[in-house]
């Protein structure tokens, strides 16, 4: 397998993966698959599908999961706008002869969205007392290497959705690929691939996504770093977007980064990261969302 005929897999799936993703403008549910986890990847704008060497890969583009070396285990806490409050936790490793001889990397994660006490009222728009409502996402991915060229990657997700008294589940996929050519990454995912889930008899669209994206080396020497990224992403619920970000990073142990992401809430993003210890990093994020709300996102990453 040579050099053209990756490019023409990856263009295959370039053409392939919106098929996936049918036209649902202004119909999806299940709003909170599109909330982006991980202090790091918010303050790159979410500019994350090429991005190859994070834990949060579970989540952005499961063939991301083949940069990880050895295990981590994360944890992120999401101060979010009007009482929403979100918390992931996710564990991955390599798997193969040794931590770093790796045949596949497998991982899992738990994302919880909680929206706090929601006001309840009739018809006639008197007090009927308050509702809660709350999302759970379960996701198991892995990834692995085709040929020595291109990670392949996979990413099942279990949805459990509850307003008051009703609940829903499903069941719905990402599927990514990563192709590194010299210091450029090309990464392509599809996600919140599947039918849907129903509430009562009421079938919800899912929030599907097809993404592009580069990643590049503008400086690496020792001891500075400067990466690039940028993100094309073309949801069906919405117009296509730009996402881009830049991460300098100082002797691998502290990093400063900013973004820009095109989404709804558009804006500027920011954050840092530090390594203390060789074993444990910590990401902040502040992610302005409108001129009255912002929000701070932390990430706990331990390295083992």
């Amino acid at each position: 397998m040579n050099k053209k005929i990756i490019i023409g897999f990856l263009i295959l799936v370039v053409s392939a993966v919106p098929g996936f993703c049918a036209d649902s403008s202004g119909t999806t549910g299940l709003q909170f698959l599109k909330m982006g986890v991980g202090a790091r990847s918010a303050g790159l704008g979410e500019a994350f599908t090429a991005v190859s060497d994070d834990i949060y890969a579970i989540s952005y583009n499961p063939s991301g999961l083949m940069g990880i070396s050895g295990r981590q285990a994360t944890f992120m806490y999401n101060m979010w706008i009007e009482n929403i409050n979100a918390g992931y936790l996710a564990y991955a490793q390599p798997i193969g002869s040794d931590l770093t001889d790796k045949a596949a990397v497998v991982g899992v994660a738990v994302n919880y969205v909680g929206y706090g006490t929601i006001p309840k009222t009739g018809e006639n728009a008197e007090d009927l007392g308050t509702y809660s409502a709350q999302d759970y996402c379960v996701s198991i991915g892995g990834a692995s290497t085709l040929m020595g060229l291109i990670d392949l990657g996979v990413t099942a997700k279990l949805i459990s959705s509850t307003i008051e008294n009703y609940s829903a589940f499903g069941v719905v996929m990402d599927i990514g690929a990563m192709y590194m050519i010299g210091d450029m990454n090309i990464g392509i995912v599809g996600q919140n691939l599947g039918s849907g889930i129903t509430y009562v008899s009421e079938n919800t669209a899912l929030p599907s996504a097809f993404k592009l994206g580069l990643g590049y080396k503008i400086l690496k020497t020792k001891p500075n770093s400067l990466l690039a990224f940028l993100d094309v992403n073309m949801p069906n619920d919405n117009v296509t977007s730009v996402n881009v970000g830049a991460e300098y990073g100082f002797n691998d142990l502290f990093s400063v980064r900013v973004g820009y992401k095109g989404a709804e809430p558009a804006g500027i993003t920011f954050g840092a990261g530090v390594k203390i210890n060789k074993f444990l990093l910590i990401d902040y994020a502040f992610v302005p969302c409108t001129e009255m709300w912002q929000t701070h996102r932390i990430s706990l990453t331990a390295l083992f």
